[in-house]
């Protein structure tokens, strides 16, 4: 099938889970399928970056200018995209000139479940009131198309309890499983977070840890080292470090830290979607202490796959379990190593993927109302008249 996938920009994999995930889905779908990448605020020039390098290598077809004309020149099967704000300006053109493609948006996280999630922190009104907002236009862009991707059946629940009757299909983060050598155990304990720090619950997540835990973390292990690591620390970030903290930003590989830490946290207050920073640090073999927010969506059973505390205290004390009974550790980090291979593997997204496309194809689009299509189409063709009474 031929496939054309819409987003922002050129996704990035080294910068976030989300990126990440859509890299993989891409390259995943390239290899039975032909497909188109665009962006209107790409600018494509004669020598590529490495993303944008990264995905022509597997065949990808990377394409800009406008989304009209690229419409109309092409035709295909499915168009993909990626979060709901770039399909509101211009899923109303497949419609118009592709009547016959279905539409996917793939919300990536819910993003008005993330923002009341975040009301529901700072107990602020215009936190709740913009949360309302959003999901009204968020709600509209996904009953216009034929279907709604989510990363979780949680996501999903969400969708329905707010009316959604969309068809919904689930495809959650996907992850490169490393093989799960002996952990290498030193004389400091070594945390790390992972994160983009464009993203606030990320910023709050550290300012919250480095506040509440950390004093309580020092008089609990005192030998230990906090790396924070990540794209685009802001200010607030930069001003953790400390001499057992260390912020060292943006790294383009995220194993080699991975490896030689000993425990991932994710203290997360607010949040939506699947977190890629748990399924990454489980993927190589680190045992993860977290919030309840932070594990929403995955289905961990907790205390075995992985550790879930809500407060300062019982997140501290969690960390120095880990630490301390070598055997509690080896076991939390191998369930959640399984986990994480049986459910967010390249392997397990691939199966997903076919039988999702299938239905997909054997339902009818969505239609465009005739006379909406005509408004819509009328301007173009009236143009095509004008030039050609000229030219008479």
């Amino acid at each position: 099938m031929k496939i054309l996938a819409v987003s922002y920009d050129i996704p990035y994999p080294d910068q976030s889970s989300g990126e990440l995930r859509f890299f993989t889905l891409l390259s995943l779908l390239a290899r039975t399928h032909e497909i188109t990448f665009y962006s209107e605020d790409m600018t494509i020039t004669t020598e590529l970056d490495a993303a944008a390098q990264a995905l022509s290598d597997l065949g990808v077809r990377i394409e800009n200018g406008t989304f009209e004309h690229l419409l109309r020149r092409e035709s295909f099967d499915i168009v993909f995209f990626e979060f709901y704000f770039v399909a509101e300006g211009l899923l109303e053109f497949v419609r118009a000139w592709q009547p016959r493609a279905r539409v996917v948006v793939d919300s990536v996280d819910v993003h008005f479940h993330r923002l009341r999630s975040k009301a529901h922190l700072t107990g602020l009104r215009s936190d709740r009131e913009h949360a309302e907002v959003i999901k009204r236009s968020e709600l509209t862009v996904y009953r216009q198309a034929d279907l709604v991707l989510t990363v979780s059946e949680e996501d999903s629940r969400v969708l329905r309890n707010e009316g959604l009757r969309n068809e919904i299909d689930v495809i959650p983060n996907i992850h490169a499983i490393l093989p799960l050598a002996p952990h290498q155990w030193g004389d400091r304990l070594e945390l790390i977070f992972i994160g983009c720090y464009k993203w606030a619950p990320n910023i709050d997540a550290m300012i919250y840890f480095c506040r509440e835990m950390l004093p309580l973390l020092r008089q609990t292990v005192p030998q230990f080292r906090l790396r924070i690591i990540g794209s685009a620390p802001t200010d607030e970030v930069k001003a953790l470090a400390a001499d057992d903290v260390q912020v060292v930003g943006f790294v383009p590989e995220t194993t080699p830290l991975l490896l030689s830490s000993d425990i991932s946290i994710a203290p997360l207050r607010y949040g939506g979607g699947i977190k890629g920073k748990i399924g990454e640090a489980m993927a190589h073999g680190l045992p993860v202490v977290s919030t309840s927010i932070g594990i929403e969506g995955f289905g961990f059973r907790i205390g075995e796959d992985v550790l879930a505390c809500d407060t300062p205290q019982a997140f501290v004390d969690a960390i120095a379990i880990l630490w301390q009974d070598r055997n509690r550790y080896e076991t939390v980090r191998r369930n959640g190593w399984n986990f994480i291979n049986d459910r967010y593997s390249e392997q397990a997204a691939e199966c997903l993927i076919a039988p999702i496309l299938d239905g997909l194809v054997a339902r009818p689009p969505k239609r465009m109302s005739v006379v909406k299509r005509i408004k819509m189409l009328a301007p173009h063709y009236l143009d095509k008249y004008v030039l050609w009474r000229l030219k008479a």
